[in-house]
């Protein structure tokens, strides 16, 4: 297979070659097949014919961590006797092993006063060789001076330096591996790997490793299509910067990201060892006492500070805008320009985009196999990406279920979403795929119509694709508590088991401005405990429910989504709800018959208490203004007893006391006589509902 094109050039040292004795040969090992991943891993294979007793590799060493980690190599023939590879000492190690002043060398004022005693050879508007002794400022500039052999202090104007030669051999080794080091000379020298065999002769080698490669990127095109369906096309997108091409590889493209690190297996460890010089040689010397101040510490100098002549200007920024607009100009040049006064003939009889010339245009040539938590797709014919270049490999092209349809998604984030839904594409996957995430560009009517971006569709999995948003429509959403409902479902020994019911309601305003009908899907999210009523227009994806309703054109139409909450309890029959629940049912027309007439005369009965217990209510409200009204009349004859002269009022009270005192001895009779009925309905009501029996369903 071709490649279609040249998306990504890049230039990089190649990742990998072979070499057997003193030859160098890039086709002894070629890529026989190439795995890619979603976390940027490429699982490779080679295979060829060596001779002689040794492979050499030469390895990249960025990726000479990941090689080691999963370097496989088997002689097919006869067996592996080593693999050897140079130990490389870390930019750090090689740092340390460097006196500070080499360490801490900088530009032409940090080199003269780091190497101060070293002898140099100083050229300029004069030339001297000596030991430097030091750098000074004066009159705002710097001068370093010179002890020569002759033992004189030669002054030279440091801006007046045009070369210095290190005569020290010891201090130009140091500075030149310091740079080595700064610069990571390691990064960029190829390491050589040596594969040994017991023996010479031929060898046939299969070899297999694992190293950083970039991600594969799908894209998908879809035609929607008549009757619910449409045509979905799936590419890749490859990329080969491994630094050699892939000719006839067998390639693979793995959805999911299996676990993968780095680990630095190349560089030698040297671990921390504690020093004890302390615990071995013991000090008798003494240190002398500090000296005590007597005056207070002077104020620090301040430092002068670089005038903005000695800073570095930053440079000039380069116009890429100018030169990419350049490059653009020349690239639509060379592609050629628009003819306003040709001919369109050609353009008008050129057919329609349609589904039937999309399952023509290509032959999608893979199969799908399930690993696990990963989905493989193994391309069935030979693939060839030469070196820095991409590669669109058509994956995928199938009939699907699909429809246009409208999205109210408030969630989506966008303000006007709040209130107008989407154009969306409604897909099934029905392949035998598993769909990675994507972008999808979407074809109507021979027209694109928008680009979305889909998630990852499981076979068979439904989806929402919105790709525009639609202002002739308009949704207004209403979310509130619902009552609360009981139904009781079984009766056994007296104990009844009752399900409570929370409503939680969202009612919908559908307003349709345009002249053509819709289906609309309504996003509802689903609350925690709680479950939408059975209805075949709602389609469930994880946390969210999808009600499906009508947009009738030029109509104002209202629809709900009732989601509920179950709860289950179980109640004696004098519990506070029970006799709720059993009104419930008894108005239910689909309750079992001898059941309903059982609980008929328990409520029945249950309404002779309620009149009781309303009859002492009402004699114990009265009960209670008579003995405040007893209670006062005995405070007034007590008080006109002291008085010979009130005995006619003191009788009139006396007998009305006696009244009250009648009425309340009534009372207290009737309360009890009331009681009595109370508790003997209770234990008929009791003895009556023990022997009812219902089955829950």
């Amino acid at each position: 297979m071709r490649p279609l094109s040249t998306l990504l050039l890049l230039t990089l040292i190649p990742a990998f070659w072979a070499c057997s004795g003193s030859s160098t040969r890039r086709d002894e090992l070629a890529v026989s097949k190439v795995v890619l991943y979603q976390n940027g891993i490429g699982y490779f294979e080679r295979y060829g014919t060596v001779e002689g007793e040794e492979l050499r590799l030469r390895v990249r060493p960025d990726q000479i961590n990941d090689m080691l980690s999963s370097l496989t190599v088997i002689d097919t023939k006869g067996g592996v006797a080593s693999i050897s590879l140079p130990v490389e000492p870390s930019a750090s190690m090689m740092m340390g092993e460097l006196p500070p002043q080499v360490r801490n060398a900088g530009g032409m004022m940090s080199i003269l006063e780091a190497f101060r005693g070293a002898k140099v050879k100083i050229s300029g508007d004069n030339t001297a060789t000596g030991r430097i002794v030091g750098i000074e400022r004066v009159n705002e500039a710097y001068r370093v001076t010179l002890l020569t052999d002759s033992s004189d202090l030669v002054p030279i104007d440091v801006d007046k330096i045009k070369r210095v030669e290190l005569e020290d051999r010891t201090l130009t080794v140091g500075l030149d591996k310091a740079l080595d080091a700064t610069l990571g000379d390691g990064d960029w020298k190829p390491i050589e790997l040596t594969v040994r065999f017991p023996k010479g002769g031929t060898h046939e080698v299969l070899m297999s490793y694992v190293v950083a490669m970039p991600t594969w990127k799908p894209a998908y095109r879809l035609v929607i299509g008549e009757n619910g369906k449409a045509r979905l096309q799936g590419w890749a997108v490859v990329d080969n910067v491994s630094g050699e091409d892939w000719n006839d590889v067998r390639l693979s493209l793995t959805a999911g990201a299996p676990i993968s690190f780095i680990v630095d297996l190349h560089s030698p460890r040297l671990p921390g060892r504690p020093d004890l010089t302390a615990r071995t040689y013991s000090s008798y010397s003494e240190a002398p006492p500090e000296a005590i101040a007597a005056w207070s510490d002077p104020k620090p100098v301040a430092q002068p500070r670089a005038s903005s002549s000695e800073r570095s200007k930053p440079k000039a920024k380069k116009d890429y805008a100018k030169e990419s607009y350049a490059e653009e100009s020349a690239a639509y040049d060379d592609f050629g320009a628009y003819d306003y006064d040709g001919d369109y003939s050609g353009a008008y009889a050129a057919p329609s985009f349609d589904d039937g010339l999309m399952m023509n245009s290509i032959e999608a040539s893979s199969e799908g196999e399930q690993l696990g938590a990963l989905f493989r797709y193994d391309i069935k014919v030979p693939v060839t990406v030469p070196d820095r270049s991409s590669a669109l490999v058509a994956i995928v092209n199938a009939d699907v279920d699909g429809e246009d349809i409208l999205l109210f998604d408030p969630s989506s984030g966008s303000a006007r979403a709040s209130s107008h839904p989407y154009r969306a594409v409604r897909l099934t996957n029905s392949t035998d795929f598993v769909l990675e995430q994507g972008p999808l560009t979407i074809y109507k009517s021979s027209t694109f119509v928008g680009s979305g971006l889909s998630a990852q569709i499981g076979k068979g999995q439904t989806v929402f694709v919105p790709y525009s948003l639609e202002p002739g429509i308009h949704v207004e959403q209403f979310d509130n508590w619902g009552e609360q409902e009981q139904r009781l479902v079984k009766i056994k020994d007296g104990i009844m088991t009752v399900d409570a019911y929370q409503l939680y309601r969202s009612d919908f305003t559908i307003t349709n401005h345009q002249e053509e009908n819709g289906v609309l899907y309504l996003r509802v999210n689903k609350r925690a405990g709680f479950e939408m009523k059975e209805s075949p227009e709602v389609i469930v994806q994880g946390d969210v429910y999808f009600v499906r309703a009508e947009a009738a054109a030029g109509q104002v139409q209202k629809t709900s989504a009732v989601q509920t909450s179950r709860s289950t309890r179980t109640l004696s029959l004098f519990d506070y709800g029970a006799m709720d629940a059993i009104a419930l049912y008894v108005t239910d027309v689909n309750a079992d018959p001898k059941v309903k007439g059982q609980l008929e005369s328990v409520v029945a009965i249950q309404t002779q208490i309620g009149d009781i217990e309303h009859r002492r209510q009402a004699l114990a409200e009265r009960q209670g203004e008579l003995r405040a009204r007893a209670q006062d009349l005995r405070s007034n004859i007590t008080v006109l007893a002291r008085s010979t002269s009130n005995a006619q009022l003191k009788d009139e009270l006396s007998k009305k006391l006696a009244d009250v005192d009648a009425e309340l001895s009534k009372i207290d009779r009737e309360l009890v006589e009331l009681g009595e009925s109370k508790y003997g309905l209770e234990v008929q009501m009791r003895e009556l509902f023990n022997g009812i029996e219902l089955s829950s369903n």
